[in-house]
């Protein structure tokens, strides 16, 4: 019988996920449990540096904005400075550990030392990264919103989580098989986990399909 994945998310077309299921003999199901919204928001007037905590972030802030040429651009991890480049901008400051946003918060607020710096974030942020910055020099913007969508699903053998909020609207319509093995797309998504009383086998340091895939040939 083939082993069942669940994923909150949608893989990239040739990508080491869908590769590795594909070898493996792994049912692969993707299915986000999240959507976006966009919000309306000004622009503050003055501000050293931009920081995106995800490519959906950076989609959604120059949907409807650009920036000086004196503004650096900081981001969160390799997936989200890929968004950042393909729309033919360079990054000043990738996260080491997108995995693990305490660690790329403290990282971040080195690198920044006492320049102002503005964070476009979901209307539902968990702010971890926000949270290491000095009140004086940090401004927020709400660019996009996240909806839960309710989704009953068939039982898998292994679990995926992209984010909280995937979390939360999975378990509004769903439980897990007794002997399911839960992985957490990072530390926010397993504190989540632990709030509903849920311990995940492997959370990911680095939020790629390639890490995540290395967890998957190991259990």
């Amino acid at each position: 019988m083939k082993t069942k994945l669940f994923f909150s998310g949608i893989a990239k077309p040739g990508g080491a996920l869908i590769s590795f299921c594909e070898n493996a003999g792994w049912e692969l199901t993707q299915q986000p449990l999240i959507r976006f919204e966009k919000l309306l928001f000004t622009l503050p007037e003055n501000f050293d540096v931009v920081f995106f905590s995800s490519p959906r972030s950076v989609d959604y802030f120059f949907s409807e904005n650009s920036l000086n040429s004196s503004c650096k651009i900081a981001c969160i991890g390799s997936g989200t400075a890929i968004a950042i480049k393909a729309i033919n901008l360079t990054p000043d400051f990738i996260g080491s550990n997108s995995g693990n946003p305490e660690s790329v918060g403290k990282e971040f607020l080195e690198w920044l030392g006492n320049r102002t710096v503005l964070f476009p974030l979901a209307k539902n942020s968990n702010e971890t990264i926000v949270k290491n910055i000095p009140d004086n020099q940090k401004m927020i913007v709400r660019c996009y919103e996240t909806i839960l969508v309710e989704k009953t699903l068939n039982q898998h053998d292994t679990y995926v989580f992209t984010s909280p909020s995937n979390v939360t609207s999975f378990l509004k319509s769903n439980t897990f098989p007794e002997k399911a093995k839960l992985i957490a797309w990072g530390t926010t998504t397993a504190a989540k986990m632990r709030e509903f009383g849920l311990e995940p086998i492997a959370i990911l340091n680095e939020s790629s399909e390639i890490a995540l895939v290395e967890v998957l040939r190991n259990i």
